[in-house]
Order: C-alpha cells, then structure tokens, then sequence
C-alpha cells in the first residue's frame, strides 16, 4: 500500500484549556486548573491563522471545558470567518439559552456532549458530579434551536450495560448520533483503570454489534484511533496503521503538539517558537510514527489482554503495558 507522508496534519484537535469545571474519573488529559502559559488571546487568534495557512480540513475544540475561556466566541469567529469545519467538545453543564443562541449566531450547526450513561446514577458517577439533569436539560435546548448534537460516550465497565437504554434515550431526546470511544488508560483513566476499565475482548465484541445497531437514527460510529478500522473516512486511507501522527495532531492549550489524544508525549518546543510545519518534524513525531520498530521478537501482543480491542496497532496501549518506551 501506497502511503502519503504529509508536512502537516490534516485533523487538528485543539485543547483550549485545561481548565475544567468537573474532575470525571476517565479524562485522559485529568482536566483540572488552567495551565500556567496557556494561550492568550491575540496567540490563539494567530494559530487559527497558522491552521488556514495549512489547510487543516477540520478543527475540533476541546479541553478542559472550552466554555470557561473568556474570548471563546471570538476565537470561533475567526475559525469561522477562514470557512475551517469547526466542532466543538463539551460536558454541557455550563451551556444556557444566552450560550445556545450564540452558538446559532455563530453558525454552529451541531456540538458534541459528554453522557457516560443512560441514567443519572452511571453518568453522574463518572463525572464525579450530579450533572446528568443539566446535560439532559442542555440536549433538549439545544434541540429547540436546531443545534444538532452528537453524543461522546466512553465504553466502560460501568455504562457497557446501559447502552440500549442510552441508544432509545437518544432517540427521545432526538440526538443525531452517538460516538463511542474506548476507554484509554491515561490521565485520571490511569487512576480508576479497576473500576472502569473493560478487557479487550468485551470491549470488542460490544463494538462490533454497537455499529451494527439497526434503524437510525442515532447514528452510532466508534471515535479515536479504532475508527479506522469499524467507521474509516477517505482521510484513514492516506496511511498505514495507525493515523497518530500521520494525518492527526494535537494541540495542547499551552502550545505544544501532541502526536494522539491518550499519549503522554509532547513537541519539546510550542507555537510560539516554532511553526506547525516544524513542530510537526519534531524527533517525537517521527517517534510515534516509527514506534513498531522498537518492538521486539519477544513483544507477543496475542498474550496480552488488551489485545482483542488494541490489535497490536495501539500505541497508547503499548505505553501502558511499557511495551514501547519512547
């Protein structure tokens, strides 16, 4: 297979803060306070320019909560005024009636939610908070001005069982689709990893019926890297393997590059020193790209219970069992 080496990523994700008004027991990044030397706005502006200049064919703003950055709205005016796909991550606590109708201002057609589970005792339970009535409530505004919504659902041992109850919760509350992640044990995901974590071979064979699912909607897709393999775009076709680092990067809110969402691994330099184009030559780049070099004739992947959802393909995986020390 043919496989293009780009001087950029195509798919950028933009971690707008760290600051975040929950402490959720999965989140990889273990969003809490803002970070000292976070981007300000006039930096922040300027690297939705840098992004243009490079023909990112999507953005996805995440956090942290990016509802609690002050100049958010501008930010995504300037997003918006270079036509660059926009989504938009949140937990929905803090989205009101004041919010929604400025999303609709904006032009923002559809924003993803954070719901861990069909009843309010599994989702408040991983968000570490009651917020399940405000989420549900925020879903139903959101609805009332035609602001789709598609759901964020990390599969876990606590909400796999709920699952037909989200999908028929889902269709009352008229929600477009339904993205599930694996669970990736990182950030406080590292710390819960008993309580949440499902091995491999459940997690697989519930992915593998969930995209199944008849008669949507809600369309059901799988998010992160498994996406290549169960709902692939013509983006997954570019590459080899895994799309880390290939045709996907991260960008920190402090203004490192990060080659995946659920690695620990950062550019040493940020955007106020060096360009996207070089960051994106960074030696832990072409680490990450290269990490199944490192493994060894003694690496069986077929003994390792994570196996069955990773397929040897997963690097962040492979960093929590320490197969791959980069």
């Amino acid at each position: 297979m043919f496989e293009v080496k780009l001087n950029a990523p195509l798919d950028v994700e933009w971690e707008i803060t760290n600051s975040c008004n929950l402490r959720c027991r999965h989140c990889y990044v273990a969003a809490a306070e803002k970070l000292e030397g976070e981007l300000n706005t006039t930096e922040a502006l300027k690297l939705v320019e840098e992004l243009d200049r490079i023909g990112v064919t999507d953005v996805t703003i995440s956090g942290g909560e990016p509802f609690l950055r002050d100049d958010l709205w501008q930010i995504i005016e300037e997003i918006k005024s270079k036509r660059i796909p926009l989504i938009i991550y949140t937990n929905a606590t803090l989205l009101n009636e004041v919010k929604i109708r400025k999303l609709v201002e904006h032009n923002i057609k559809g924003i993803s939610v954070s719901l861990n589970g069909a009843t309010a005792e599994t989702h408040n339970f991983v968000q570490n908070a009651n917020t399940f009535e405000r989420v549900i409530t925020a879903i139903k505004k959101l609805n009332d001005y035609s602001v789709k919504v598609q759901i964020l659902f990390t599969l876990m041992k606590v909400n796999i069982g709920e699952f037909n109850e989200l999908i028929e919760l889902s269709r009352r509350l008229e929600v477009e689709s339904i993205c599930i992640y694996p669970f990736y044990p990182q950030g406080r995901g590292r710390e819960n990893i008993d309580s949440l974590a499902l091995d491999g071979r459940s997690a697989m064979e519930f992915l593998k019926k969930a995209v199944e699912f008849p008669s949507p909607p809600p369309y059901i897709y799988v998010g992160g890297c498994l996406s290549q393999k169960f709902t692939p775009t013509q983006k997954h076709n570019l590459v080899r393997g895994n799309p880390c680092g290939k045709i996907t990067a991260i960008i920190t809110s402090d203004g490192h590059l990060r080659p995946c969402n659920f690695l620990p691994y950062k550019t040493k330099y940020t955007i106020r020193e060096k360009s996207i184009y070089e960051l994106w030559n960074e030696p832990i780049f072409r680490k990450v790209r290269n990490w199944r070099k490192r493994l060894t004739e003694k690496t069986n992947c077929k003994d390792c219970e994570l196996f069955p959802i990773c397929m040897g393909t997963c690097l962040s995986m492979h960093t929590f069992k320490q197969r791959v020390i980069l």
